[in-house]
């Protein structure tokens, strides 16, 4: 029988998730921690009555969960309690069981390497696809593999997309801002409201933050007015601002927003005035700061480490489809004859263009991809197999096959377009071949390429109930390799 009880939270609830979270951080540390009281402060808002809940013990709040409909959900237990099973299912279970009282919708987020698909995503309201499924998406630092077996076990698996933690010694020096002649730092004054808000909103594309969010985020306890800074110019005109916050019981202080606006961009703005809000934050008497963003965010990310702040961990999602409405797309894998080569052609050199991502693979001086000396012999050679992938009668991608010596396979090359992936395409064709070839398989991936290896150690682990070895390739490219049998059905 379970030792605690669960509730939504309520307005008096908000000082406990404060200290929560302030007394975690505070015992972890230098580990990372989900939240700071700052982050609370910053993204608590009237509408979150139905996305946060609390559970208790004896000794007051043991957990929270914090789902997200939008992006990955968070949850955090007492560091008493970090490793209670029973008490991180109740929580992975109600977040789930949340996540289905909200309609399908397709998380975009998960697929964006750049801030530019950021933008575009958000100026098409998202993916522009169809939404057909209820997904559920939980964030978890990479250092925590007792929640990320958990999470495995429950059916989730890991997208790309993660966000950095990163964090900084305020006992280091820190630089004085430097600015040009007649500009200033300063804390934002109550006729600035207007202009202030109007910064932040050039700085983000597509932010709906006004005049009354605003208000809201000044009005919270924890709100220091003198760590609400803006550059300024001689002119007068706003071109870069942080909100600081401070957590005395952890001795942490944050930042939460940090702008630049576009035009304002590249002339070290952003840093200065981080170095005045880091300055401000250790005379306040805070011993270290952290900062967050998003793992696509690469300007974020040189601004933060610019300003001295290093890597602590990495925030991944996990996901997991809990409802679909999509019809199981019928994917065969069948030897390619001899008339459908250039088919493979086709695809080969688009699947060069994706693996260049990961190589040194260039372009020859027709703008082409290269097929490989050894891509004909497919069709002259007993011990090749190409295989051509359709998904509902569509040419969906390829797979290339050696037979290294009798019934022992190697996974040559394998390619799945775009628009057919995370829909079981490329783990249905890739059992049809292992069912089509049996013996002993050899699937090796590319080290730099860390998506493929989570694919194959996914599939390959369903497909032979985990009874596989993985071992390190030296040849070239190097990278892990999975190593199973199948002699039998």
């Amino acid at each position: 029988m379970s030792d605690f009880q669960s509730r939504m939270l309520a307005h008096n609830d908000i000082p406990g998730l404060m200290a929560f979270v302030s007394n975690n951080a505070n015992a972890r540390w230098p580990q990372p921690s989900y939240l700071l009281s700052s982050d609370v402060a910053w993204r608590i808002s009237g509408d979150t009555a139905t996305s946060i809940r609390l559970w208790f013990d004896q000794r007051g709040v043991a957990a929270y969960a914090w789902y997200g409909f939008n992006g990955p959900s968070e949850f955090d237990l007492r560091v008493d309690r970090e490793y209670d099973v029973l008490l991180t299912q109740d929580v992975i279970s109600w977040l789930e069981q949340r996540r289905r009282q909200d309609p399908p919708m397709v998380p975009w987020l998960i697929d964006l390497a750049s801030m530019e698909e950021w933008e575009q995503a958000i100026a098409s309201h998202g993916s522009g696809c169809k939404a057909v499924e209820k997904i559920a998406q939980i964030g978890v630092f990479d250092c925590a593999s007792h929640r990320i077996d958990l999470l495995l076990e429950a059916g989730y698996r890991p997208a790309q997309h993660f966000g950095y933690y990163l964090s900084r010694s305020l006992k280091d020096p820190i630089p004085e801002p430097v600015l040009p002649d007649g500009w200033r730092i300063r804390h934002v004054l109550e006729s600035d409201f207007e202009a202030r808000v109007a910064v932040h909103r050039d700085a983000w594309f597509g932010s709906s933050f006004d005049l009354k969010r605003y208000l809201e985020v000044r009005a919270i306890d924890i709100f220091d007015p003198e760590l609400d800074l803006v550059a300024e110019t001689a002119e007068g005109e706003f071109v870069s601002y942080c909100i600081g916050w401070i957590d005395e019981p952890s001795g942490i202080g944050s930042f939460e927003p940090v702008g630049t606006p576009p035009r304002w961009r590249r002339q070290g703005l952003g840093r200065q005035v981080q170095y005045e809000g880091l300055r401000r934050m250790k005379a306040k008497g805070m011993h270290s700061a952290k900062i967050g963003t998003a793992g696509f965010n690469d300007r974020a990310y040189g601004l933060y480490t610019s300003c001295g702040f290093g890597l602590m961990d990495r925030c991944r999602t996990y996901i997991k489809t809990l409802e679909s409405k999509a019809q199981p797309m019928a994917t065969t894998a069948v030897l390619a004859t001899i008339q459908e080569r250039d088919i493979l052609a086709n695809l080969m050199r688009v699947y060069r263009h994706d693996m260049s991502e990961f190589s040194d693979e260039a372009m020859d001086e027709h703008g082409l991809f290269r097929l490989g000396t050894y891509f004909d012999q497919f069709w002259s050679d007993a011990q090749r197999y190409p295989f051509l992938i359709r998904a509902d009668g569509r040419i969906a991608g390829f797979a290339l096959v050696r037979e290294l010596e009798p019934q022992t396979y190697s996974m040559s090359e394998f390619f799945i377009a775009r628009g057919f992936r995370r829909k079981n395409v490329g783990a249905n064709a890739a059992k049809q071949i292992f069912d089509q070839l049996r013996g002993t398989w050899h699937v090796a991936e590319m080290q730099t390429n860390t998506p493929a290896q989570r694919f194959w150690r996914k599939l390959i682990r369903d497909y032979t109930d985990n009874d596989y070895v993985e071992t390190w390739s030296n040849a070239a490219p190097t990278g892990p390799k999975q190593i199973f049998h199948n002699v039998t059905s």
